[in-house]
């Protein structure tokens, strides 16, 4: 449904014994026609039609229905609630699932999942997908197990139900030098293990806003970056000359300034290879500047 040019039904199309492609727009449609042709693919059918009055109107069955509903407004504003993109797929959720044994449905990665459960209830399995360290995009399969999912490039699957992460026990501690810290991939953070990641890696967490994490060796396949940490130095006008760091990277979290701002307080300069970097952050007890090594590497953690 909602198949715009085809790209996904042309992906799906190769796993499938027959793929029908809607979409409202007649230019979509016949382009779908002409470039499953194109590649070869002659189990796709294009069609121009309202996707969802198709629906209604059709005595047909499904193995799976896949939808991606528009996420931009007639104004070209940006829409990241499912009930206000177009189709309006929980309104739409009991025709698709009378429809098809399995609805899958695409979504932005800037939606709350918490949301997305509480919409398309509780056997959703959402999945988050990540690649680079960037959240790329929000996929719920229905029916499944309600589980959250986040499958992050070559990094193994991280699966759990909501009440895993509401049971799971997180430890806190203060980050010490010799330590390695552990930083969560963007998908990790959007899928809200917090507590979890603490739990499953035995590591501890720095406060419970800051989503980073130090154990004393690094933690074997955890979904995100490992670095060791140089040196703590906790904030003052003296931080900077106590790190003795003249170029890094430098980032924050759950600090008292962007940055940016920490940069000029520190004057370091931009630069270096990327192994070099220091991160504000706020644990339970203090504000601190980590001096960070270069990252550990998936192969040497194994």
């Amino acid at each position: 449904m909602t198949c715009g040019l085809g790209i996904d039904a042309f992906h799906i199309a190769r796993r499938a014994l027959s793929v029908t492609a809607i979409d409202i727009d007649s230019r979509c449609a016949e382009a779908v026609n002409m470039n499953a042709r194109a590649l070869g693919l002659d189990n796709v059918e294009g069609v121009c039609a309202d996707s969802t009055e198709w629906l209604r109107l059709t005595d047909r069955k499904f193995d799976v229905i896949f939808i991606d509903p528009a996420r931009r407004g007639r104004d070209g504003r940006r829409l990241f609630a499912l009930a206000d993109c177009s189709p309006n797929v929980v309104e739409l959720l009991p025709l698709l699932r009378q429809r098809a044994a399995r609805v899958i449905i695409k979504a932005s990665p800037m939606l709350d999942i918490s949301r997305m459960r509480a919409e398309l209830g509780v056997d959703a399995d959402i999945i988050v997908y990540g690649e680079s360290n960037e959240c790329k995009e929000l996929t719920a399969v229905i029916p499944g197990a309600g589980l959250t999912r986040v499958i992050d490039g070559e990094r193994p699957e991280f699966s759990f139900l909501p009440e895993n992460e509401t049971s799971a026990e997180i430890r806190f501690a203060e980050p010490e030098e010799g330590q390695w810290l552990h930083e969560p991939s963007s998908a990790m953070l959007k899928s809200g293990a917090f507590r979890l990641m603490s739990e499953r890696f035995g590591l501890s967490a720095l406060a419970p806003d800051t989503h980073l994490y130090v154990g004393n060796s690094p933690a074997e396949s955890f979904p995100g970056e490992i670095r060791p940490i140089v040196k703590a130095v906790e904030w003052s006008k003296r931080a900077g000359r106590e790190l003795g760091c003249d170029a890094a990277d430098i980032a924050v979290r759950n600090f008292v300034m962007s940055a940016e701002e920490l940069r000029k307080r520190l004057g370091i300069r931009r630069g270096g290879d990327g192994n070099v970097r220091i991160i504000g952050v706020r644990s339970r007890l203090r504000k601190l500047l980590l001096l960070l090594g270069a990252p550990r590497r998936t192969a040497e953690v194994l």
